[in-house]
């Protein structure tokens, strides 16, 4: 099966998913699928209810949150480098404070989601501990006052954010305004870049790990995803899948 067959979001995402995130799509074909009314496909196997029902529950709902996380980070990202972090005026300068704030609850929103299928795969936080000094970049930018930051000819510059090290020249949720001489500065666009970047790598790793382990899972109890309902190829069963299915609605439990 593949993503064509998907909600809205995931049939029209498919080049991007494709190039940048390939994985997705090998998890979401052996593990998780979409039945044409907005629910998995069943894993012939497993027990409903079953322990293994619930997890696999659990990681398909955080796969899919995964994918909107990162959608929505490339699309502020986008945003942002489109205006060159160009502010003019104050409301200019509230806009971009709001989307800076957004990017980074969705970097901590995505280590979020890797941890809840971490644990559903029972790999014991040996893929989402990976995450953490990034996750710390994002808990230095909200959990403590504004960061410093710098206006270069009506471009906004802010400072790099510490990890779990905590670096002199870096922000962290306990720094202070006057540290700004010994912090080091760059344009948002670049900032956000390099912790996209970061993060769209780790997430490669770390679906290609739940992959290897999904593999594992269901060898061990026999276990296969049911038959495709919607043969590929089938124009009228993908224009009807994107016309009538939504993320929102993806895995309603009426199907709708």
């Amino acid at each position: 099966m593949k993503l064509e067959h998907g909600d809205a979001v995931e049939s029209s995402e498919v080049d991007w998913i494709r190039i940048n995130l390939p994985e997705y799509e090998h998890i979401w074909s052996a593990y998780i699928g979409h039945n044409g009314h907005g629910q998995p496909l069943k894993i012939v196997g497993f027990a409903v209810p079953s322990p293994q029902d619930m997890d696999r529950q659990s990681f398909y709902q955080a796969h899919y949150t995964l994918l909107v996380s990162l959608l929505t980070l490339r699309d502020i990202l986008d945003t942002i480098d489109g205006q060159q972090a160009y502010v003019p005026d104050p409301r200019a300068y509230l806009m971009i404070q709001r989307e800076l704030m957004s990017f980074l609850a969705n970097v901590g929103r995505a280590r979020d989601m890797f941890k809840k299928m971490d644990t559903a795969l029972n790999l014991k936080g040996s893929v989402w501990a990976k995450f953490q000094d990034l996750y710390q970049n994002r808990c230095s930018f909200l959990h403590g006052s504004l960061p410093a930051q710098q206006m270069d000819d009506g471009i906004l510059k802010i400072p790099d954010l510490a990890g779990t090290d905590k670096a002199p020249s870096k922000w962290n949720d306990e720094s202070r305004w006057s540290d700004a001489p010994r912090l080091k500065f760059d344009v948002a666009p670049a900032q956000l870049t390099a912790i996209y970047d970061e993060l769209l790598a780790l997430s490669r790793s770390g679906l290609s790990a739940f992959l290897t382990r999904i593999k594992e899972i269901l060898a061990v109890n026999s276990a296969s995803i049911e038959p495709d309902p919607a043969p590929q190829g089938s124009d009228s069963a993908t224009t009807t899948l994107n016309m009538t299915l939504s993320g929102v609605c993806y895995f309603s439990a009426n199907g709708r």
